[in-house]
């Protein structure tokens, strides 16, 4: 148990990040007005909840799912009952890896729902003593931390996201892996790359990877919104749809890999889900961070919001132009 509640330290760290803004007066005893970076530091969270997920499957995929099925033989350290995998395609064999990052997220989810029904309990104890009409600290105020007061559904996104960020790498392996030319993130929009059909020859699992890719996105925007409103009452009344579309979108990208019936030439080829995944997901949360210096300013929301896309709109760019870059040099 301890070690459980290690692992949800750095989201305490960015709850901290939460309640050290400024605050605004709440008039609605019923809602939660998030207030200025509110957004942000929900996105920072989620950040934070898919890089756990990666270190997992980094862990799960990469390392046992891939590098420990080589063609010379499984790992010294594997148990005997994994070499039942060693027959099966890869595909399928890194779809089953998937249950530990999904295993994971659930710990994370019930260890925060425990914690956060301990805390009500005690709080409750404490605002039904007689304190002689002592005012009790906003964060321990009855109630506060209820689903309907402040998380809205957020859980149910976290894992949504965590879904659809594995059904996405699953596809994205499964179609550049089998291609020399597509085995570099720059390489992956390169006119060579996409000469060679990797879309077109896996057409189900293109559309898992670009069903997994909409879904993510959609749970992106709905985690924003931190002012009642439709945002917030969209976010609380689908946060259930996403969780079950998600798992549909992995059990149909995992099918999809499963049946698409193109093995690799190599089979200790890398996981191409993860090879720059994590670094670019550390680079956006760097940025979100950085961020932060503004809020506190008085930035506007608006302009914060344009300077944090471009920031992060400027090193994806060179997946897409890389291409264009080396057409260019080959010329004479």
């Amino acid at each position: 148990m301890h070690v459980g509640w290690f692992l949800l330290l750095p989201f305490g760290l960015v709850n901290v990040a939460y309640w050290t803004r400024r605050i605004p007066d709440q008039s609605d005893p019923q809602a939660w007005r998030g207030g200025h970076g509110s957004g942000y530091v929900r996105i920072f969270g989620l950040g934070v909840t898919l890089l756990y997920v990666m270190a997992l499957a980094t862990v799960s995929i990469e390392l046992v799912g891939v590098l420990c099925y080589r063609a010379s033989g499984l790992c010294a350290g594997l148990p005997e009952q994994f070499a039942v995998l060693a027959g099966i395609p890869r595909a399928t064999r890194l779809a089953i890896f998937t249950a530990l990052p999904l295993a994971g997220v659930l710990v994370l989810y019930l260890l925060s729902a425990r914690a956060r029904s301990r805390y009500e309990a005690s709080v409750a104890l404490m605002t039904a003593a007689p304190t002689s009409g002592l005012a009790w600290p906003m964060l321990a105020t009855r109630g506060f931390w209820s689903r309907s007061r402040v998380t809205g559904g957020m859980e149910r996104l976290h894992v949504a996201a965590t879904v659809f960020l594995l059904a996405a790498m699953l596809a994205w392996d499964q179609l550049f892996s089998p291609y020399p030319q597509c085995d570099s993130p720059e390489r992956f929009f390169s006119p060579g790359c996409l000469a060679t059909g990797p879309l077109a020859a896996n057409p189900w699992t293109t559309v898992s990877l670009a069903v997994a890719a909409l879904g993510l996105g959609l749970v992106v925007l709905l985690v924003v919104p931190g002012t009642p409103g439709w945002g917030l009452l969209v976010r609380r009344r689908s946060s259930l749809w996403m969780l079950v579309g998600s798992l549909v979108v992995l059990l149909g990208t995992a099918v999809a890999t499963s049946i698409a019936g193109r093995e690799l030439a190599a089979v200790s080829s890398p996981f191409l889900g993860l090879v720059s995944t994590p670094g670019n997901l550390i680079g956006i949360l760097l940025v979100l961070a950085i961020a932060a210096l503004g809020w506190r300013r008085g930035v506007p929301p608006a302009l914060t919001a344009a300077l944090v896309g471009l920031v992060i709109a400027v090193p994806f760019s060179r997946y897409f132009l890389a291409g264009v870059f080396q057409l260019g040099a080959e010329e004479p």
